[in-house]
């Protein structure tokens, strides 16, 4: 993890984000936790840069199971398949980590939902920033293959890619996965036969997701508006893709819009994104 996006985290704190209490070059273990929170973990990893190999010791916030892990058991409770409410409540602290993380320069480069925690109270924190950078442009094949935009498949020194439309990418491949249990492609490159038939979909100017279905000779199961915000995030096209903070800003209007309908009181989401999502789903014993 580069220094640069330990900095950034550390000085700009999110209830989304796993918080990071400090990081220690140098130090034992025992005087790394040293006045911190009781309930932290300490994590070891090596200092980018010159002396790449000094250990440097990062203490964060303590979270439960990630959400791939929570997913059995949030299917269980609801069905075979979880109601689009929920899944818009999760998306919504998902896309607002991420719009927070590139408001301070910081692209994450794995999203996916093991990197997506759920702490004791209920709401979700995106963690583990191994990969985070705060470049402009990479030139790296980096993060889960089922998740990468097909620009990162297709990096090279010539073939530089911008990092934060990369990370809608990947949040639209977590928020199809979340909505359906199954990935949206193996992996975003003519080699796989669903990436060829979104391609082809977008430059005729069809939705890629209803075809998509259409193929699996399946009924779409997302809202109109759902389908069309993970159309845009899903477009082969980086340029084409929303940036995250509209696509959290969309997805914040969804949640509210199905709270009235649900005659469940609103919440004031910019201060508390977790509220409606512990209405739905009970904290961790």
């Amino acid at each position: 993890m580069e220094l640069r996006v330990l900095k950034i985290l550390g000085s700009a704190p999110h209830p989304n984000v796993v918080r990071l209490y400090g990081f220690h070059v140098g130090l034992l273990p025992s005087q790394c936790i040293a006045g911190h929170p009781a309930r932290c973990d300490l994590y070891v990893g090596t200092a980018a840069g010159p002396a790449s190999s000094t250990v440097l010791w990062r203490v964060l916030e303590r979270c439960g199971a990630d959400l791939y892990e929570r997913l059995p058991t949030l299917r269980r409770d609801s069905g075979a398949q979880l109601p689009e409410p929920l899944v818009l409540a999760l998306l919504e602290q998902i896309a607002c980590a991420l719009a927070h993380l590139h408001q301070h320069g910081i692209s994450h480069r794995d999203i996916k939902l093991e990197n997506v925690l759920v702490a004791p109270c209920g709401s979700l924190k995106l963690a583990d920033f191994d990969l985070a950078s705060v470049d402009a442009a990479c030139t790296d094949t980096v993060g889960t293959r089922s998740y990468a935009a097909p620009e990162v498949l297709a990096a090279s020194e010539r073939a530089p890619y911008a990092p934060m439309p990369a990370d809608v990418w990947s949040f639209g491949c977590l928020a199809f996965g979340l909505a359906t249990s199954f990935f949206f492609v193996d992996e975003a490159s003519e080699r796989d036969w669903r990436f060829a038939l979104v391609a082809r979909c977008q430059a005729d100017g069809r939705s890629a997701l209803r075809v998509l279905f259409s193929a699996y000779r399946l009924p779409c199961p997302f809202s109109p508006e759902l389908c069309s915000l993970l159309d845009q995030c899903l477009q082969v096209t980086p340029a084409a893709r929303p940036s995250s903070a509209s696509v959290h800003n969309a997805l914040e209007q969804l949640v509210v819009r199905n709270s009235r309908a649900a005659l469940v009181p609103s919440a004031p989401l910019a201060q508390e994104p977790q509220a409606v999502f512990q209405l739905c789903v009970p904290p961790l014993s």
